[in-house]
């Protein structure tokens, strides 16, 4: 009886699901229609065009090109993430002293950061810099948030047990913060594609492959029709890392 009710309730999520993109698609249309204007193409001639970029491999290109820049932004991310967030999990002083970088780095317009990095570095490498900086904090405070709301009668135990703070960090802390940490991950995810895409936009070079590059070039030869086919590839690319996210988590949870 239980396993119907829940499979009606993800049966229903789905159904709902499924009608909200119809929803999308039915507004797109509705406004396409209203502006009558080739600035916002028909939803039908979107999708011809981006069947037709999905048949040309420069396509692919700048899929992978830009897939690649957030893995190294996300592994670097994480990475610095994790050191300076338990850092700062274990150390008030460590804390205090990071809050005013990881302040600033949250309330910095992305722009400005973006255009300081483009005139300090090279146009490929000023996306994977930016989406560092951005999703950086998100990770770290994760970590903290995580190391820092642990149950104060845990830390008590661990302190009685004589376990020394090295292995209780490991053995216990972390793991009891890994869900938190995880949450942090997978928001980054979704917000690193879309800081990933807008940097490529903003750092738009011709001779240099990405989906934000792509629209920077469509836009620049006002082909609109190319512009919403490369954004449907990029939802389509967020939407996909959500799903293979879901699936993971619902992995691990059964074994």
């Amino acid at each position: 009886m239980k396993k119907i009710k829940v499979f009606l309730e993800n049966y229903n999520k789905l159904i709902m699901t499924i009608a909200g993109i119809v929803f999308i698609f039915f507004l797109w249309f509705f406004i396409s229609l209203i502006a009558n204007s080739p600035i916002i193409p028909h939803p039908i001639d979107a999708f011809k065009t981006l069947f037709i970029l999905l048949g040309q491999k420069d396509t692919y290109f700048h899929i992978g090109s830009t897939l690649l820049r957030l893995f190294i932004a996300l592994v670097i991310s994480l990475l610095f993430g994790l050191i300076f967030g338990i850092l700062s999990g274990i150390s008030s002083h460590v804390r205090a002293f990071l809050k005013p970088l990881v302040v600033t780095l949250r309330t910095i317009p992305t722009a400005s950061i973006i255009l300081i990095l483009i005139s300090i570095t090279k146009f490929q490498y000023a996306p994977i810099y930016v989406t560092i900086l951005l999703i950086f904090p998100l990770i770290y405070e994760a970590v903290v948030s995580g190391l820092t709301n642990i149950d104060q009668t845990i830390c008590d135990a661990l302190k009685v047990d004589g376990d020394n703070e090295f292995k209780s960090l490991f053995k216990v802390k972390i793991p009891l913060a890994s869900p938190m940490i995880k949450l942090g991950f997978v928001q980054s995810l979704g917000l690193g594609m879309k800081v990933m895409i807008m940097s490529e936009i903003i750092s738009g070079n011709r001779s240099i492959y990405g989906l934000g590059f792509a629209l920077r070039l469509a836009q620049e030869d006002i082909l609109y029709k190319e512009m919403f086919a490369y954004t449907l590839i990029a939802i389509f690319l967020v939407g996909m890392i959500d799903i293979a996210i879901y699936l993971t988590k619902k992995f691990f949870k059964k074994t």
